[in-house]
């Protein structure tokens, strides 16, 4: 699946599946860093959209792969930056809202 996250004057027209950028933001550059792993627990307390936040500023990683805390039945959760994807920041200070990320889970 796709998964886009928003902030704060991005807007979306769910008639045309458009994203609309804050005027403030500009695109990330990502920097010359891996992807952190996500933490223990990817369905945990926000830790997904860290791990896709911290993704989309990465840029010698295409994707990263984390696991839930369960284990009956534990799950895989993989993110991807494919062709399609977007990430915008606000002053430099980092990805704060992404587009098209592609998203899987499955049993692991």
């Amino acid at each position: 699946m796709r998964w886009s996250y928003l902030t704060d004057g991005d807007t979306y027209d769910p008639g045309g599946w458009q994203v609309g950028k804050s005027v403030a933001s500009t695109p990330v550059v990502p920097a010359a860093r891996p992807a952190a792993p996500p933490t223990a627990d990817v369905f945990g307390s926000y830790a997904l959209r860290d791990a896709a936040l911290d993704l989309a500023g990465a840029g010698l990683s295409a994707a990263t792969t984390g696991t839930t805390a369960e284990t009956a039945p534990r799950f895989v959760v993989g993110l991807a930056k494919e062709p399609a994807f977007t990430a915008y920041g606000v002053d430099g200070s980092g990805a704060t809202s992404f587009t098209d990320l592609a998203l899987f889970i499955q049993a692991g």
